[in-house]
């Protein structure tokens, strides 16, 4: 509860003696019996789904929702009305990946880009070619000694002929 008119609304949708009680009127008052409190509010909620009890907590200005597991959360029609989520494809794995698109929209900052990112060692071969001036012969000797770090020989392969590309769809 933030304040005391949090708690009569509260205690005007629970029909118990010790919600109607005076002496819980005040945070004082509620502090002291506390655990008490606490075990009539379980009983009550334990009697009624979890998105009823937001929603008849919401409707009386109490601010509550039902906590959502992760695996819920891209199918909640409050998350989906916000465009929270997005799904993003990427070559090296079986399945897409359900993810956060942002945590709040802005008008003047944009979504961040849909590409997966970079493997590690993904560019390395380019990085030492280009700005160490060096020959394949020499990178691949350097790599084979463990000087290099590098991706896989597989998703080598598949960067070499294009099969894994940034943002593939």
């Amino acid at each position: 509860m933030r304040d005391d008119d949090d708690w009569q609304r509260l205690s005007s949708i629970i029909d118990d003696p010790l919600f109607k009680d005076p002496a819980t009127a005040t945070r004082p008052g509620r502090l002291a019996r506390r655990a008490e409190l606490d075990a009539r509010l379980g009983q009550w909620i334990a009697g009624q789904d979890a998105e009823t009890v937001a929603q008849t907590l919401q409707g009386a200005g109490v601010p509550a929702a039902r906590m959502l597991r992760v695996p819920e959360q891209p199918e909640y029609p409050y998350y989906i009305e916000r465009g929270l989520f997005r799904v993003d494809h990427d070559d090296l794995l079986p399945d897409p990946l359900v993810i956060e698109r942002r945590p709040a929209i802005w008008n003047t900052i944009p979504d961040a880009d849909n590409r997966p990112a970079p493997l590690v060692g993904q560019d390395t071969f380019d990085v030492v070619r280009e700005w160490l001036g060096l020959e394949d012969a020499e990178i691949d000797r350097l790599a084979a000694e463990g000087v290099l770090e590098t991706v896989s020989d597989k998703i080598r392969s598949l960067i070499a002929d294009g099969s894994y590309k940034e943002g593939a769809q």
